[in-house]
């Protein structure tokens, strides 16, 4: 809190990773009410909103393991639409995944 706290004028991205179950979404949520009664202005997002259609990652032909890490996400649309953009515009178009 005390880093984004001191960079408050500036923007601040935090980004949380770790493996299924790990306590993500607990440490986010404790993260939230934090910024919330510091008066911090945040904006969180769930990159796992953002996963690539089902088609395009299940039963592919290739192993199980590589369809989960290297075909959940288009890494390379991410980084153009999402991150490099987060760091400066202040709307983003993003496609959301339903189940």
């Amino acid at each position: 809190m005390k880093i984004m706290k001191k960079h408050r004028e500036n923007r601040f991205i935090l980004g949380i990773d770790g493996l299924s179950r790990s306590g993500k979404t607990t440490f986010v949520a404790n993260l939230k009410e934090n910024m919330k009664q510091e008066g911090i202005p945040f904006h969180i997002f769930h990159i796992d909103d953002h996963i690539v259609e089902r088609n395009k990652r299940y039963h592919t032909g290739y192993e199980e393991w590589y369809e989960y890490y290297y075909l959940q996400w288009d890494i390379e649309w991410l980084r153009q639409k999402f991150f490099q953009k987060l760091q400066h515009e202040t709307k983003l178009k993003l496609p959301f995944f339903h189940g």
